[in-house]
């Protein structure tokens, strides 16, 4: 079955996210793109190691979806985590996330807002 035949085109832009964080507090962190619509998520990573990035942007994204970025990372025995407000994809989409230290109850309300 060709699905380009079922399915109508939808207008798409890549979501990226840049993390404000300094390397020596968080330099390997997931980042998950919830989607509250339709209840599901999209996951990529985020390394820095001596000045250099490396992470991945999430592709082929509708516009006009509603979506919140959740980022999280444990280093130095520590739980660094964060979660945007809602947002509308738009054209070029970019969150700007900094993580913030939190215990670990802290850290399980803020699981319970991205339900």
């Amino acid at each position: 079955m060709n699905c380009d035949k079922v399915f109508p085109k939808i207008a798409a832009t890549t979501v990226q996210f840049t993390i404000s964080n300094k390397e020596e507090e968080a330099n390997y962190i997931k980042v998950y793109l919830i989607f509250k619509d339709n209840n599901s998520i999209l996951q990529a990573t985020y390394y820095s190691y001596q000045g250099k990035i490396e992470k991945e942007d999430f592709y082929n994204i509708p516009l006009g979806m509603n979506v919140r970025f959740f980022a999280v990372c444990y280093q130095h025995q520590k739980i660094l985590a964060t979660l945007t407000e809602p947002m509308k994809v738009t054209e070029r989409l970019s969150g700007k996330l900094v993580l913030q230290e939190m215990s670990e109850k802290d850290f399980d309300n803020l699981i319970k807002d991205v339900e």
